[in-house]
C-alpha cells in the first residue's frame, strides 16, 4: 500500500531501529523521541511506581538488588555491555521429540482438551518457582519506572529485557516497508516462508531489542526467518499508527516472499496483530496464512470484570497500568473502534489462529472472548489455556520450561501451515 511521506520534523517522524538483539551498544535507545518530562503525559501507574503488589504473592521474596531513590529494590541492569552482547546462551537439551531449527514440543500428557478450549498442565512445576522466576523479572524489567522521560523509560525497557537469542539464530537490522525492525534466522531456514513478529510493551514502549530473544525463539521453533517490527509507538504516534505499520510490513512481505507469511504477537503485540488481520482483510489486501497471539490485548475498554477480580494474582498488568497505555495509544479517540479493540471486530474471515493465555491474568477473558467469536463466525482458532502462568510467561523461556514448550507448540502450529 502507498506510504506517506514522513519528515523529521512531521509529527508522523519515524523513530530510528532500536540496537537489536545481541548489539554492544550499552545505551540501546528505544526511541528518537524527545525527553518530554512525564509531568506532561498520564501519571505514572502505581504498579510501575511500586512492586508492592507485584511480590505480595505468599511465595515470592523480594529479589536483592539496587535500591532506588523510592526504596524498591532491583537486580542490576548491565549497562556496560548490553545484555546477550556477543555471546548466545548454551543450548539445554531439546525434548526427544525435537527437530531441526529447534522445533520443541511438549509431552502430549501435559494436555487435557476441554470443549473447545486446550488446559495445558504445568508439568513437574510449582507454583512457588514460576511466581519467582516472574518476581525476579518484574524487577529487573520495571527497573526503567525509575527514569523520569518517556525516551529514558524506553531505553531502559529495551535495556533490562533484552535476553540472549538462541544457539544458530542471527540477527540483522533491516526495514521492510518503510519501518525499521530486526531479522531473526534460523541457521538452515528458507527464505520462502517468513514470520512477522509484533511486540508488546502497551503500545507506547518495547522494540525488536526487547523482545528479539522472544522473536528468535519463535523463528527457532518454527524454523523460519522471522521479522520483528519497531512499529511507531504512542503517544507520539498515536493510533492507528501501529496498525498501518504492521499492515504495510504485512502486505511487504507478502509480495516480495514467495511463500507464506505468518503473524505472532505478545499483550499488545498480540492485539495488534489481530488489528492487523481485520485492517488487511477490511484492505482487500492479502491475510497471512495463520497467526498466534500470546496473552493478547483485545478490548481497550477495560470493562471485563477479570480486570479488577485477577488484580490480585496478576503479578504483571494491572487496570492501573491497562489506563495509563490507552490513555497513550488511543489519544482520545474511541476505544470501541474494532482496529484498537478487535474483541469488538467482525472476525469472518481470518485465517486459522493460535491463541495462548495464562489463568493468571487479568486479559483472561480477551483471548476466550475473541476465539468464541471467531468459532461463531465460522473460524478455526485453538485457544491455549496455560494453568498458573502470567501474562506474556513466554518471554521467560530461559527459565521456565513452560515456556520452552508454548514456543515449540506455536512453531508447531506455524510449520503446520506452512
Amino acid at each position: 500500500m502507498p506510504r506517506r511521506a514522513c519528515s523529521p520534523s512531521s509529527s508522523t517522524a519515524r523513530r530510528p531501529s532500536p540496537a537489536p538483539a545481541g548489539s554492544t551498544d550499552p545505551d540501546c535507545p528505544g526511541s528518537s523521541a524527545p525527553s518530554s518530562s512525564l509531568e506532561e503525559l498520564p501519571p505514572i501507574p502505581a504498579h510501575l511506581a511500586s512492586t508492592d503488589r507485584a511480590m505480595s504473592t505468599e511465595h515470592v521474596n523480594r529479589p536483592s538488588g539496587n535500591v532506588d531513590r523510592n526504596g524498591l529494590r532491583f537486580p542490576e541492569c548491565r549497562r556496560s555491555q548490553a545484555p546477550g552482547a556477543g555471546r548466545r546462551r548454551q543450548s539445554r537439551p531439546r525434548h526427544p521429540d525435537a527437530g531441526k531449527h529447534g522445533q520443541h514440543d511438549t509431552d502430549s500428557t501435559t494436555r487435557t482438551r476441554h470443549d473447545a478450549h486446550t488446559a495445558v498442565a504445568s508439568a513437574d512445576r510449582s507454583r512457588p518457582v514460576v511466581a519467582q522466576h516472574v518476581a525476579d523479572a518484574l524487577a529487573k524489567g520495571y527497573a526503567f519506572a525509575t527514569e523520569t522521560t518517556l525516551e529514558g523509560i524506553r531505553a531502559g525497557y529495551d535495556r533490562c529485557m533484552a535476553a540472549d537469542l538462541p544457539p544458530g539464530v542471527s540477527a540483522e537490522p533491516a526495514e521492510v516497508a518503510g519501518v525499521p525492525g530486526t531479522w531473526f534466522r534460523p541457521a538452515g531456514a528458507g527464505t520462502d516462508d517468513v514470520v512477522l513478529f509484533l511486540h508488546g510493551g502497551g503500545y507506547f514502549a518495547g522494540s525488536s531489542r526487547s523482545h528479539g530473544a522472544l522473536a528468535a525463539h519463535i523463528a527457532d521453533a518454527a524454523g523460519l526467518a522471522t521479522f520483528a517490527a519497531d512499529y511507531r509507538l504512542a503517544p507520539e504516534h498515536p493510533f492507528p499508527a501501529a496498525v498501518d505499520d504492521a499492515v504495510a510490513v504485512l502486505a511487504a512481505l507478502g509480495s516480495s516472499s514467495s511463500g507464506k507469511v505468518f503473524v505472532v504477537g505478545d499483550s499488545a503485540g498480540g492485539g495488534l496483530t489481530m488489528a492487523t488481520l481485520l485492517a488487511t482483510r477490511d484492505r482487500g489486501l492479502a491475510l497471512p496464512a495463520a497467526a498466534a497471539t500470546m496473552s493478547a490485548w483485545l478490548d481497550l475498554r477495560l470493562v471485563h470484570p477479570d480486570i479488577d477480580e485477577k488484580a490480585a494474582i496478576d503479578p504483571v498488568v494491572s487496570r492501573a497500568g491497562l489506563e495509563f497505555n490507552t490513555s497513550m495509544y488511543l489519544g482520545g479517540q474511541p476505544a470501541t473502534d474494532p482496529l484498537a479493540s478487535p474483541l469488538l471486530g467482525d472476525p469472518t474471515g481470518l485465517p486459522p489462529l493460535h491463541m495462548q493465555v495464562g489463568t493468571e491474568e487479568v486479559l483472561h477473558q480477551d483471548t476466550v472472548q475473541f476465539a468464541d467469536k471467531v468459532r461463531a463466525a465460522g473460524g478455526e482458532v485453538t485457544v491455549e489455556i496455560e494453568d498458573g502462568m502470567p501474562h506474556v510467561h513466554q518471554i521467560l523461556i530461559a527459565d521456565l520450561p513452560e515456556a520452552k514448550d508454548s514456543v515449540g507448540r506455536i512453531g508447531k502450529f506455524l510449520r503446520a501451515h506452512s
